[in-house]
């Protein structure tokens, strides 16, 4: 980068970089494993000198029967234990949903086994359906439906009764419970030693790919092609009758109920464009179609509130005590963002209708403000003029998340969507990070509202291609300016 740039980037305060760990991680050969935790890392920290990894923690590999929790031999330990060798940090992301299916996911790791089988049970013998499912039928295998949240619906297994033969019901765990105690035994295992000097940051998974959303845009088989609106993702067991429940007393006509609530034959299929759908042309600004969206939006803020409760609560004195910080994760859905009704967020779950005061990304913000947590949003390293299709505008997004932060108080994080060395991309985060460092050089006219740095920058990811000579140099340069 310029030397001009390197004097902008001294203009505004440091952003701490961190590099996630490969998502193969709790899988590597014993070889690979400490190749990377003993070589690879190291190398990375020397020549970076990053502040920190981001690494996975996954619920389907962790939990492998209900309360019998296992970290998968050493592995994380290990790699906490060389992260305070390195003095770095760590943010470990509590992944509650399945691995695969997903941009970039290299491995598969489905849901505990224990809680896929019941899933199936439930929908083969009570036609209940614990999973969020679209219109069509589909059952997406990637997260429980927050509708199930506070459901009695996982069985611990049977305990013998006083020895004298009889055996007692099973007592039934919500999926909330089950989130709280898996958070409970992670701090066990782990608080005492690495909690504040090493593990600082717990990233809370609400949703697909960790993220707080409704998978609407499902990339397995073929479902979903970008720049498609996607699609609703209500018409699980427990989703559709809390969205019935909402109905009592608002009298909409039968027009309304079949158009709107929910808009099953209006807003079309996965891969269909706005401007094609009678409910995104037409009714989505309507009060049946607003009923709906800010419904199915506030059931995910709903979700954000009660786990992260439930977390906090796992966590106790640790939290307390700051000694480590809750981070919710919102997806970077840009496309058709510079459109009236914002229908792939709409479909994801994020309320956003031009010329309505209130969204999600407003919602999420005091939730979050709610638990003392930080926001974190990806696509710092898209600019509007690369996205030619689909109405996009990441740029547009990251500061209307910046502004939602900005308002309630919240810290805000970042990282990028997609691996990108290229200069353009790098400057395009030193920039979106550090909007403040342009002000002394730009008219007052054109500077950002919102001018706070981000708390931190999580860069994707640590393997070959980033270990490459000429790569690394670049990201080494790049992780001087943001954290000098």
């Amino acid at each position: 980068m310029s030397q001009l740039w390197r004097r902008f980037s001294r203009s505004a305060p440091a952003v701490p970089v961190c590099v996630m760990m490969p998502l193969e991680f709790p899988v590597l050969s014993d070889e690979d494993f400490h190749n990377l935790v003993e070589g690879s890392l190291p190398h990375l920290v020397g020549a970076s000198g990053i502040s920190g990894v981001m690494v996975d923690l996954w619920w389907g590999l962790c939990e492998i029967r209900p309360r019998e929790y296992t970290w998968c031999g050493e592995r994380y330990k290990t790699l906490f234990r060389m992260c305070r060798v390195l003095r770095i940090k760590c943010q470990v992301v509590l992944c509650f949903h399945m691995c695969g299916g997903n941009v970039g996911d290299s491995v598969s790791v489905s849901l505990p086994e224990w809680v896929s089988a019941r899933a199936k049970e439930l929908q083969e013998t009570a036609d209940t359906c614990i999973l969020y499912r679209d219109r069509h039928g589909y059952c997406n295998p990637e997260y429980i439906s927050c509708g199930a949240d506070n459901e009695p619906l996982f069985p611990l297994p049977t305990e013998a009764d006083g020895g004298n033969g009889s055996t007692s019901q099973p007592r039934l765990r919500t999926p909330v419970e089950c989130y709280a105690e898996f958070v409970n035994a992670f701090a066990d295992e782990f608080g005492e030693e690495f909690f504040g000097d090493v593990i600082h940051e717990i990233h809370v998974g609400l949703g697909p790919a960790g993220e707080i959303r409704y998978p609407s845009y499902p990339l397995a088989k073929g479902i979903w092609e970008f720049p498609g609106i996607g699609e609703f993702q209500c018409y699980d067991t427990f989703l559709s009758k809390d969205l019935e429940k909402s109905l009592e007393g608002q009298n909409f006509s039968n027009e309304e109920l079949a158009q709107c609530l929910p808009p099953r034959e209006t807003a079309g299929s996965y891969k269909d464009e706005p401007y094609a759908t009678e409910f995104f042309s037409k009714l989505v600004d309507t009060r049946a179609g607003k009923h709906f969206l800010r419904w199915y939006s506030d059931k995910l803020l709903q979700h954000a509130d009660t786990v992260l409760t439930a977390t906090k609560h796992a966590l106790r004195s640790y939290a307390e005590a700051s000694k480590v910080r809750l981070c919710v994760k919102v997806s970077g859905v840009h496309w058709w963002f510079n459109t009236k009704s914002h229908a792939a967020e709409q479909t994801a779950g994020y309320y956003h209708i031009r010329g309505d005061r209130h969204t999600f990304y407003d919602g999420i913000a005091k939730v979050l403000k709610k638990h003392g947590g930080a926001l974190n949003f990806t696509c710092f390293e898209m600019s509007d003029g690369e996205q030619p299709v689909g109405k996009c505008s990441p740029e547009g997004l990251v500061r209307m998340l910046r502004e939602a932060a900005a308002a309630n108080g919240v810290p805000l994080g970042g990282e990028n969507a997609l691996p990108r060395y290229d200069p353009s991309a790098f400057k395009k985060i030193l920039q979106q990070s550090k909007p403040g460092m342009l002000k002394r050089y730009v008219p007052r006219r054109f500077q950002t509202r919102w001018e706070d740095a981000l708390f931190g920058f999580t860069f994707l990811r640590l393997g070959p291609d980033l270990l490459d000579e000429g790569n690394l140099h670049k990201f080494a340069e790049f992780v001087r300016m943001m954290q000098r």
